[in-house]
């Protein structure tokens, strides 16, 4: 029954509120494992429309048209990735959860966290390959320590997570960190202090999983982030994207393009 709703909720949209897409569009995913030949065609196809893939400072200070695309979580496949981004001369963003590192995180600790983001078990990052990806380019933000509903914890618990994982990230890369994702990403998972929060920290952006937001004015800070499904096929991702489902999405806090398929 939910998904016939979805469905229904997606065609309406798609009939009556598919636009043009504009010249700047956040995109997010999770895990690459067993999708690189999907990343190297989904790179491809956007840099032929045109489209450039730059970091979040880029994406506020420059023109033209420009993907940012990062990548939530914690996952090896992302620095197995390494080659097709530099092949297709693309910068992403990966929000990084700092409590499973491989070489740090206990087994037990592993198999808790992926139980925590509802995630089949995977190989995770290890310090070393966090150092590699910053080296080769790719930008570094933070996602928290351990992956909590921050609106659900104490404000007080919510902002060490936050910190935290800032935290370990300077002290991995030897830089700071300045943008950071948070867990979830709908309205309903953050509250405007923990936003405030996060710019008293020194963060220069915080990032949003709430869709449909890129046929909206640009607010600085602010990073309103789409999900591109890369096991879905490209002209799928690319209807839901030209959708400005941003009036249902305020109405009822869900995303209107989550329609199976």
């Amino acid at each position: 029954m939910k998904r016939a709703v979805q469905t229904i909720v997606r065609g309406a949209h798609l009939a009556l509120l598919r636009k043009p897409l504009p010249d700047r569009i956040c995109l997010y995913g999770h895990s690459l494992a067993g999708r690189l030949a999907a990343l190297d065609a989904f790179l491809s196809r956007f840099s032929d429309m045109g489209y450039r893939f730059v970091g979040p400072d880029p994406f506020f200070e420059q023109s033209g048209r420009m993907i940012l695309l990062s990548f939530d979580d914690n996952y090896r496949s992302w620095y197995d990735a390494l080659p097709v981004f530099e092949r297709r001369g693309a910068v992403a963003t990966f929000y990084v959860n700092t409590l499973p590192f491989r070489d740090t995180a206990s087994a037990d600790e592993l198999t808790w966290f992926f139980t925590r983001i509802s995630a089949e078990v995977e190989p995770t990052l290890s310090t070393d390959d966090l150092r590699s990806m910053a080296a080769c380019g790719q930008v570094i933000g933070a996602h928290t320590h351990t992956h909590p509903l921050l609106s659900a914890v104490p404000h007080e618990e919510a902002k060490r997570e936050i910190a935290q994982s800032k935290e370990i990230l300077e002290d991995v890369l030897g830089t700071g960190i300045a943008h950071f994702a948070y867990p979830f990403g709908m309205r309903r998972h953050f509250t405007k202090a923990l936003q405030d929060d996060c710019f008293e920290l020194g963060f220069r952006t915080v990032a949003t999983g709430i869709p449909c937001q890129h046929f909206g004015p640009l607010q600085p800070g602010l990073i309103h982030r789409t999900c591109w499904d890369l096991d879905a096929p490209f002209e799928r991702n690319l209807e839901n994207i030209a959708i400005d489902g941003r009036l249902y999405e305020r109405l009822t806090g869900y995303n209107p393009t989550a329609g199976g398929y």
